[in-house]
């Protein structure tokens, strides 16, 4: 199947699951229309990953030099890392792109 065809399953780590809950818990106590917008934006370009992932850039750091995690920017702020598996696509993490992506990768 060529890969403009391909749709992939997603998993979500429940690492970053939990970092994302705490993200829109804390957005949500100073402004509840924001967290959603948040969440909905998360959700949305995660789901999204399904087709033609591979065209988001490779996530390279200094301590991670995975040749098969990439990155994509949802909500202007954030970073979604994933594993581009053979079937599957795994999100590993979801990081706050205004801190240094060494210190945060979990």
């Amino acid at each position: 199947m060529p890969n403009a065809e391909r749709v992939y399953k997603i998993s979500v780590m429940p690492a970053a699951a939990r970092k994302v809950a705490s993200h829109i818990e804390f957005l949500s106590r100073v402004s509840p229309a924001a967290a959603a917008r948040l969440r909905h934006s998360l959700e949305t370009d995660i789901a999204d990953l399904r087709t033609n992932p591979d065209r988001f850039g490779r996530y390279e750091t200094a301590i991670s030099t995975d040749k098969n995690l990439r990155k994509r920017l949802s909500g202007r702020r954030y970073w979604i890392v994933f594993d581009l598996g053979e079937e599957i696509i795994t999100v590993v993490d979801v990081q706050d792109c205004r801190q240094h992506p060494d210190n945060n990768l979990v």
